[in-house]
């Protein structure tokens, strides 16, 4: 048997301020960290162009990981067509490599 693929809640808000982020995942319960409780910030950015290699489309999407804890608090998930995405995963990916 193969393993089964893992599931994605996207976040259905998000907060990002001085001293740390929260979200709430999709049919989850809100999670707040602090910037010294995040394992990893990905912030992936895809490119989409032509046959003349003209970009017609721009992609962002960030994953949080929060740091390992007996709670099992569920990763933090933007995908693209949240408001706001490029900046807000900017910010975060740089705020927590700095932390």
């Amino acid at each position: 048997m193969g393993k089964r693929p893992a599931v994605r809640h996207p976040a259905t808000w998000v907060v990002v301020w001085d001293e740390g982020v929260g979200w709430l995942p999709e049919g989850g319960t809100p999670v707040v960290l602090g910037w010294d409780e995040v394992e990893e910030a990905r912030h992936t950015v895809a490119s989409v162009r032509d046959g003349f290699g003209k970009e017609f489309n721009r992609t962002h999407r960030l994953m949080v990981v929060p740091a390992p804890n007996p709670v099992g608090r569920r990763r933090l998930y933007l995908e693209p067509e949240f408001p706001f995405v490029a900046e807000i995963a900017n910010f975060v990916a740089t705020r927590a490599h700095a932390a």
